[in-house]
């Protein structure tokens, strides 16, 4: 899993995957939301209500490729 891939599935569980990856997180949800966030408000169980929403109405179903996408890989490797 990637930065990227990480940043996603922080932003929909709130599962954090390393505090090295919280810039990469916190840039993917201003992304998603459209402006500057500060970290305060990162606090506010509105806030990732939200951002799942967010996730949720994303017509590209990001959150879905990268579960599918993981496990094709993982399976991919595995038959190697």
């Amino acid at each position: 899993m990637n930065k990227r891939e990480s940043a996603i599935i922080f932003a929909y569980t709130g599962i954090s995957f390393g505090a090295s990856l919280f810039s990469e997180f916190h840039q993917y949800a201003e992304e998603k939301f459209g402006h500057s966030i500060f970290t305060h408000e990162m606090a506010s169980e509105i806030f990732w209500e939200k951002l799942k929403k967010l996730e949720r109405a994303s017509s590209s179903s990001v959150l879905s490729y990268v579960l599918v996408g993981s496990r094709a890989r993982r399976s991919a490797f595995s038959r190697s």
